[in-house]
């Protein structure tokens, strides 16, 4: 879906659906169907069953959704611009890099590495200047102090033990 109208859908949801109708299971299930089709059990009940998940089934979740969003980024203009500009010079993790978009932006300066649990051969190919690894914030498989910089956008919400996903950020960094 396209920014705008992900915008629009969350103001209808946010300011003009009375709270008790879009809580309600019948009434985000029927948005569901409506807007994923098939695919909408994999976020019918997925945040009660997340942290039941294995790692692996976790990352699938996330493997068979991640053509749903058609946008190159969740980041508007304005912290795309801050982020290249406030992104010291060496090179630089991106923990959550999604569709690549941010990996690509930063790699015209720098050597970037960038994570994330499902990455396509499409995005590999879209960014050839960056490292991608397949991997997990919440277990990131570098040394301690492997980078002088991360970097990690719309990805904390995703985690399960959150509390260990900033502990390893920390500890690469």
């Amino acid at each position: 879906m396209k920014r705008d109208v992900t915008r629009w859908i969350h103001f209808v949801l946010d300011e003009l659906v009375p709270p008790a109708l879009r809580d309600a299971p019948w009434f985000s299930r029927a948005l569901l169907r409506l807007a994923l089709g098939s695919r909408w059990r994999d976020f019918d009940d997925f945040k009660d069953r997340a942290n039941a998940m294995s790692a692996a089934e976790f990352a699938a979740i996330y493997a068979r959704t991640s053509g749903i969003i058609d946008r190159p980024t969740d980041l508007n203009r304005a912290c795309i611009e801050r982020l290249l500009a406030e992104v010291p010079d060496g090179p630089v993790l991106e923990v959550g890099a999604g569709r690549g978009y941010l990996a690509g932006l930063l790699a015209a300066r720098h050597k970037v590495t960038a994570l994330d649990m499902a990455i396509g051969p499409q995005i590999r190919a879209a960014y050839p200047a960056v490292a991608f690894v397949d991997g997990d914030a919440e277990a990131l498989p570098f040394a301690d102090a492997s980078f002088p910089s991360v970097v990690c956008t719309h990805t904390l919400e995703h985690v399960r033990d959150l509390p260990r996903a900033i502990g390893e950020l920390r500890r690469v960094c």
